[in-house]
């Protein structure tokens, strides 16, 4: 693989956990206005996945332990 295609599916990649986490933010805003639980759950649950893309470790951890609260 060239490194001209190696450098596009990268940046697709960055994309795509930059615009999950987007969602993930207004998923948290609306169950915070609502206060729903599932719609927390489904937006932490969205987070996790990109918080492990960006190797964030600390947000993951206090993602899982919010889950098995």
């Amino acid at each position: 693989m060239s490194p001209k295609v190696s450098s596009m599916h990268a940046e697709s990649f960055g994309h795509l956990v930059d615009r999950s986490l987007f969602y993930a933010f207004f998923m948290l805003r609306d169950s915070e206005t609502n206060g729903s639980a599932d719609l927390f759950m489904a937006a932490l649950c969205h987070m996790i996945p990109a918080f492990a893309a960006n190797h964030n470790d600390k947000y993951i951890r206090i993602g899982v332990e919010l889950c098995i609260w």
